[in-house]
């Protein structure tokens, strides 16, 4: 039951715990035969099918359909929650909490699809904070700058019980 921190963006999605990194990964998505793949599996695909990748989905996150005739049945919306339910189940230990760093680029509207699709997920993210913010040394900063969430907003449903 730890609180992780997570930096998110096209480049690269990363995740730390308090004492190590715990995941790093581009956000790159690869559609190939009725297959969808993130990661460091699509990006390692982008020289062989550079037309079946998808790289801009966490800038241009929305639920309109993607440009890309192949992606039509796809939204960024469903590649950034393929992608973070393969980060959550590759990090996360029972009770474990999420506070995401988010680049300035992304609008109320992107934010509240994020927690939309992390709500949907199960991932308790707990608090938000400007990358650049996260970025300072000044520790004292940080703490004013995050915006945390209360336990009502991270959760609209009930718990499941276990």
């Amino acid at each position: 039951m730890s609180l992780l921190a997570a930096h998110i963006n096209d480049a690269g999605i990363s995740v730390l715990s308090a004492e190590r990194l715990l995941y790093r990964e581009p956000g790159f998505a690869l559609l190939d035969d009725d297959e969808l793949t993130t990661g460091s599996r699509a990006f390692e695909n982008a020289r062989i099918k550079p037309r079946r990748i998808q790289n801009r989905f966490w800038s241009g996150l929305t639920t309109d359909a993607l440009p890309d005739r192949r992606f039509q049945h796809l939204s960024a919306a469903d590649l950034v929650s393929r992608q973070l339910e393969q980060i959550w189940h590759a990090v996360a230990s029972s009770g474990d909490r999420l506070v995401v760093a988010v680049p300035a680029y992304m609008t109320g509207e992107n934010l509240g699809l994020f927690l939309g699709i992390a709500n949907e997920l199960d991932v308790p993210i707990v608090g938000l904070v400007d990358a650049a913010v996260a970025a300072t040394r000044r520790s004292r900063l940080k703490k004013q700058w995050v915006v945390w969430l209360p336990r009502v907003c991270t959760r609209s449903r009930p718990a499941r019980n276990t």
